[in-house]
């Protein structure tokens, strides 16, 4: 999304307006036929109807893991962009076959389609967190029962008792 303007800037600066680029992010893939194809499909299907009443938004279809996330923005008139994001999809089909995120610029849209990682962008961080806490305070009570011992030790070599 950080390029979003500048690719946009290129694209009306361009000599062929009607020129749209669709750029494939990352590695992950699907499987053919798998249940993540069915709901980027149904998306796809439903996506360009949905258009008119909102001209920028994020659309998310599916359960995890095989969930998936669009986000779009329209600069021209709702059937300029509905058309647009449509072709979007079909671009995206045939250039980057079967990956999970891509990145489509069109003269009157801009669509981002992404697998959604709520476990990726949530909780990992939050689990790292929670994993270092955890390790300190094992080291902290490591360090008191190393303490308790070497008093006990002490004590005991030394013939006093408690």
């Amino acid at each position: 999304m950080k390029y979003h303007l500048l690719i946009l800037l290129v694209l009306a600066a361009s000599p062929s307006s009607t020129t749209a680029y669709v750029i494939c992010i990352g590695d992950g893939r699907y499987a053919a036929n798998s249940t993540y194809e069915a709901n980027l499909r149904r998306l796809a299907s439903t996506l360009p109807a949905e258009i008119s009443s909102s001209p920028q938004g994020i659309r998310a279809l599916g359960y995890w893991p095989h969930r998936l996330r669009a986000t779009w923005e329209c600069y021209g008139g709702a059937s300029s962009c509905s058309a647009c994001i449509a072709g979007g999809f079909k671009k995206s089909e045939g250039e980057c076959p079967n990956t999970k995120e891509f990145v489509f610029y069109g003269r009157d849209c801009y669509l981002h389609l992404a697998d959604f990682r709520a476990f990726e962008r949530f909780f990992r961080p939050t689990l790292t967190q929670s994993i270092a806490a955890v390790l300190a305070l094992q080291a902290v009570a490591f360090a008191y029962l190393l303490f308790l011992f070497l008093q006990e030790w002490r004590q005991h070599t030394r013939g006093d008792s408690i």
